[in-house]
């Protein structure tokens, strides 16, 4: 598994680096965390991470560096009363997580020419009472492209070793990596209107022979039309195949239809929706997909946020199974003076499982799941937060290996240099 991780790591590398000449330059480290679109996001129990501090910029005006080497390191601890995710066997622990980081920006995005953006974060993971679950996650992301006058072409990819439990997993044990790779060329015959295509390849590596390693590769073709600066609708159609391990091949259609609207300073709105048409070894199905998020400042210093997703995806646990997923969650975020910031967020996500493939498990699982979290985090100089926040998080799941209760209070340090 090792080799396995070095081969996809060298590959994300080494594809975003096809073309890389003196001239090529930057992405803010938050494009680069962009990189991961919100369908991606699922309610997971991460150990210490009781979610993103505020960004930077949203405390201070010192903002991300525009050019060069950027690093920064958080240091978190907490208290998490099931560590497994386990409904029977709740354990209790004190999680140390240590995570430096190394990046590296060059160029601007958005302006012509070429940039890059790089930024690579391992942590260690300790556990004060079950030493043998210690482990060493990576993150890599890297975002590199090329703005012309009437074409561009940009290159986001991510490699992920982790070892975090999840709610489709729950007890069972998830080492594994993950990768999302995807090039895309960019053309614009006229100012307000532009063609793009692209080629893409996500895939999850299970390190336990019981869970289901899978893969899907897609292609894409899309129009997007600038109807002003605040406002732009892109159609897209993007053809697709799941690999599953264990499991007949999948192969799937999109076509959606993506909002960008920004009707004033204070609304930011991103919907994405459209139909999936899905063929599988018995039969087929059409269904809905959404990627939705909107923003709002209704005064100075307050931010209220909401998003919405719905997609299928295949199961790592039943071999010939997929999962209909949707969520919702919402929150706020609150500046409190110049250097105080809280913010509340609560969630829902329910997972539908269907038999797919002749022969697969009877279908059945449905797991309904919610959390709430409340922090608190506090700017001591404009390079170091510090925060603490709370998280509740509950499985029902109507199966009786799945499903958990799970309680987590700690705290994160966050240096940038």
């Amino acid at each position: 598994m090792a080799s396995r991780f070095s081969r996809i790591l060298a590959w994300s590398v080494c594809l975003g680096a096809v073309g890389w000449g003196p001239a090529w330059a930057q992405a803010s480290l938050d494009a680069i965390l962009e990189v991961r679109p919100l369908e991606e996001a699922r309610v997971n129990a991460e150990v210490v991470e009781l979610g993103e501090l505020a960004p930077r910029e949203d405390l201070s005006d010192a903002g991300m560096p525009e050019q060069g080497l950027d690093l920064g390191i958080k240091v978190g601890a907490l208290w998490d009363d099931n560590i497994f995710l386990s409904r029977s066997q709740e354990e209790s622990d004190l999680v140390v997580k240590v995570t430096p980081k190394v990046g590296w920006v060059q160029g601007v995005e958005g302006a012509r020419g070429a940039y890059l953006s790089a930024v690579y974060q391992p942590s260690a993971v300790i556990y004060l009472d079950h030493g043998g679950e210690n482990r060493v996650d990576h993150d890599l992301a890297v975002k590199v492209g090329y703005e012309g006058r009437r074409s561009g072409m940009v290159y986001q990819g991510s490699v992920r070793r982790l070892g975090n439990p999840t709610a489709e997993l729950g007890a069972i044990k998830a080492d594994r990596t993950e990768d999302d790779q995807e090039l895309r060329f960019i053309w614009r015959p006229k100012e307000k209107l532009g063609v793009q295509w692209a080629a893409g390849t996500s895939g999850q590596d299970y390190d336990g022979a019981t869970l289901s390693d899978s893969r899907s590769n897609y292609l894409e073709a899309a129009l997007e039309f600038a109807y002003s600066p605040k406002t732009s609708v892109t159609a897209a159609f993007r053809s697709g195949r799941a690999e599953v391990e264990g499991s007949p091949d999948q192969t799937y259609q999109q076509a959606t239809l993506a909002l960008v609207w920004k009707p004033r300073e204070k609304w930011s709105i991103h919907i994405k929706g459209g139909v999936e048409s899905r063929d599988y070894a018995q039969g087929g199905d059409t269904h809905g997909i959404v990627d939705a998020r909107v923003e709002w400042q209704p005064r100075e210093g307050t931010t209220v946020f909401a998003s919405a997703y719905q997609r299928e995806e295949v199961s790592a646990v039943f071999a010939g199974q997929n999962i209909k997923v949707a969520g919702l969650s919402g929150g706020v975020r609150q500046k409190l003076g110049r250097r105080w910031v809280a913010s509340l967020e609560a969630g829902w996500e329910s997972s539908d499982y269907k038999q797919v493939a002749a022969g697969a498990a009877a279908a059945g699982r449905r797991d309904e799941v919610m959390f709430v979290r409340p922090s608190v985090e506090y700017s001591v100089s404009d390079d170091f937060r510090v925060g603490v926040g709370y998280r509740y998080e509950r499985n029902t799941s109507n199966n009786n290996t799945y499903g958990y209760d799970n309680h987590q209070v700690g705290v994160e340090l966050q240096y940038d240099f």
